[in-house]
């Protein structure tokens, strides 16, 4: 069997290709670190050669976007709160209205409920006969002092014998004729009406001359 000693396959080895057992070893790759970046580990000491750039170095471009963002939000609930208040005031006066509405039909309530009293202290007056003047000096104080009580809270007679007939104050329950009067000339007060500042409380029940 022949002998490989000389070279490969046989062939003769030159003298200038180096010998099997020679390694060659590749050149060194630079090393990387854990963020990715080569290191010089010149002089024993490892450093950066080139710097990631941070976050610090970053131009600050949503500094106006988040600026925005704040300021729409503060608008938004600025809005909210202004519609809010007004509901709430557009409510509180409403409640306040209601009330003095109710207040002002009960007072008006009371006094139309108080008048029978001077109607009859007036049909009494007209239907004594004079004989106990003691007894009718009372009830023309009681009924003196019944008037002033009305007046201090606005309510007022309405003067109605004499007068021009006028609906918005008078109500006619009966017409009577008359040789000099005109027409719708109010002749007798049945019932004397009242009123309440400019709003009328009750209508004075009267005749009219006819037509």
């Amino acid at each position: 069997m022949q002998r490989f000693n000389d070279g490969y396959f046989g062939q003769p080895r030159r003298r200038s290709q180096p010998a099997n057992h020679e390694i060659r070893i590749p050149a060194r790759r630079p090393n990387y670190g854990q963020s990715g970046w080569p290191y010089d580990r010149s002089e024993g000491q490892a450093h950066i050669r080139q710097e990631a750039p941070t976050t610090a170095s970053r131009p600050p471009a949503s500094e106006a976007h988040q600026s925005e963002t704040a300021s729409a939000e503060a608008n938004k609930w600025k809005e909210k709160y202004t519609r809010l208040y007004a509901e709430r005031e557009n409510e509180r006066k409403r409640i306040e209205k209601l009330y003095a509405q109710q207040a002002a039909h009960q007072h008006e309530r009371l006094l139309r409920d108080m008048l029978p009293m001077a109607d009859n202290l007036a049909r009494a007056l007209e239907h004594s006969d004079g004989n106990d003047t003691g007894l009718v000096e009372g009830m023309k104080l009681t009924m003196k002092a019944f008037a002033a009580t009305l007046t201090k809270y606005g309510v007022t007679p309405i003067e109605a014998e004499g007068q021009r007939f006028d609906p918005n104050w008078h109500e006619a329950i009966g017409a009577i004729p008359h040789p000099t009067l005109p027409p719708g000339t109010i002749i007798r007060v049945e019932e004397t009406g009242y009123r309440l500042g400019d709003k009328l409380l009750r209508p004075a029940r009267v005749f009219v001359v006819a037509g």
